[in-house]
């Protein structure tokens, strides 16, 4: 009985089981983030910078729902992050027509993690060998 269930959730969202990896809800259950593992991008000074595209959808997903997707930028020597890019998409699952919007400048600055999913357990996945190591 499992497999049919699978068979039905890839066909419902095949963009999510083939590019994006859930992270959760973050306390916000109107809302899941996902991260794009596949695009992860080491850069900066010794390539301690990690770059991750970051999707943040309702959910459950709407076919009239806007979705955006952010770039965050975590430092794993410093334990930190900022945000250097937002696109707004027409459809679930980054489909569509991306516009771009402004980053806060709040938000494109280096601050600590934030709380959630998006803050320590994202960075120890992504600097698994960062700060206190």
């Amino acid at each position: 009985m499992r497999h049919p269930l699978i068979c039905i959730a890839v066909l419902l969202a095949p963009d999510a089981v083939a590019g994006w990896t859930p992270l959760g809800t973050d306390g916000s259950p109107e809302f899941g983030y996902y991260i794009d593992s596949g695009a992860i991008r080491q850069t900066g000074p010794m390539a301690i910078y990690r770059q991750v595209r970051v999707l943040r959808q309702w959910q459950p997903a709407a076919a009239s729902a806007d979705t955006t997707v952010s770039v965050h930028e975590y430092d794993c020597m410093a334990g930190r992050f900022r945000i250097l890019q937002v696109d707004r998409f027409n459809h679930p699952w980054a489909v569509g027509e991306a516009v771009s919007l402004p980053v806060p400048a709040s938000s494109s600055v280096w601050q600590d993690l934030p709380t959630g999913v998006l803050g320590r357990p994202l960075f120890d996945t992504l600097c698994p060998s960062g700060e206190g190591d």
